[in-house]
C-alpha cells in the first residue's frame, strides 16, 4: 500500500510508520487512511477560517488536532509546519508567519488526501 507520486509532483505520503504501528493489519491501516481522508479536510477548513479571522486560540487547537494523523500518514514536513502554526498561535509576535504556513499545509494535505483516495479506490 505504498503511495506513488503523481506525474509532476513529489511524494508526500509515507505509510511506513503506519504499517509499523498497525503491524501490517491492512484493515486497520485502511481505517486510519479513511479517517484521515474524511476528517483532515474539515479540520483544515477550521484552521483556515480561524487563521483568516485572527482567532489564534482556535487556529492553534485545529493545528493541534491535525498532528497525530499527519504523523501516521508520514507527512513529516507538513507536521513540522503544523507544529510551527500551533507554536506561533501562542506567540503574538509570531502570528504574521501563520498565513504562509497555512497555505503550505493546505496544499500538502490536499495532495495527501488525493493520493490516499487512490489507495482506497
Amino acid at each position: 500500500m505504498q503511495s506513488t507520486p503523481q506525474q509532476g509532483t513529489h511524494l508526500k505520503v509515507n505509510l511506513e510508520f503506519l504499517h509499523t504501528v498497525c503491524d501490517g493489519d491492512e484493515n486497520f491501516i485502511r481505517s486510519i487512511i479513511q479517517t484521515f481522508v474524511e476528517d483532515a479536510p474539515h479540520i483544515l477548513q477550521r484552521l483556515i477560517l480561524h487563521a483568516k479571522n485572527s482567532n489564534w486560540t482556535e487556529a492553534g487547537l485545529a493545528a493541534h488536532q491535525l498532528k497525530p494523523s499527519l504523523q501516521f500518514i508520514g507527512l513529516d514536513d507538513t507536521l513540522s509546519n503544523v507544529k510551527k502554526i500551533e507554536r506561533c498561535c501562542q506567540e503574538p509576535s509570531e502570528v504574521d508567519t501563520i498565513p504562509d504556513l497555512v497555505v503550505s499545509v493546505t496544499q500538502d494535505i490536499s495532495q495527501a488526501v488525493n493520493e490516499l483516495q487512490h489507495h482506497l479506490a
